[in-house]
Order: structure tokens, then sequence, then C-alpha cells
């Protein structure tokens, strides 16, 4: 995430402005080629007034997040 959003400040974002976010994975073989094909879905509810701010959400969490914590993505894989 950016540098004013730790895990905590991003968490508080999140439920200050929005319903909150969802995440669910998909994977697939394709059809007629023997490869593969795997989504990363994210789904977000927010009011109408709070959209904007939705969509800032989900463009740091896709575009900015910081993948160096290595702590924080062990927890993150243990808990799924």
């Amino acid at each position: 995430m950016p540098a004013r959003n730790d895990f905590v400040a991003l968490s508080q974002r999140i439920g200050r402005s929005t319903g909150g976010l969802t995440t669910a994975k998909w994977t697939s073989a394709t059809r007629g080629s023997g490869t593969s094909a795997a989504r990363l879905l994210l789904r977000g509810k927010a009011v109408h007034e709070k959209t904007g701010e939705l969509l800032a959400i989900l463009g740091d969490v896709l575009l900015a997040a910081r993948l160096d914590n290595r702590e924080r993505i062990r927890q993150l894989v243990v808990e799924e």
C-alpha cells in the first residue's frame, strides 16, 4: 500500500468508507488448448456517495500493494 496506508490504516479506511471487500480465486482449464487460466476477483460494496472512495481503495490494493513484508504475506497465506 502507499506509505500513508499500513495494514491497520487500510483496514480502517475500508471500514469507514465501504461495506467491505472480498476476494475470490478462480481457476479453469482452457478448452482445446491444454492450458489453464487463473483469475483473482475483488468485490466491494459501498453506498452511492462512497463509490469514488471504493474505487480508490481497490486501485490502491491492486496497484500499490507492497509485497516486501514477508511476515504479513505469511499471515495472509496461513489465514487462507
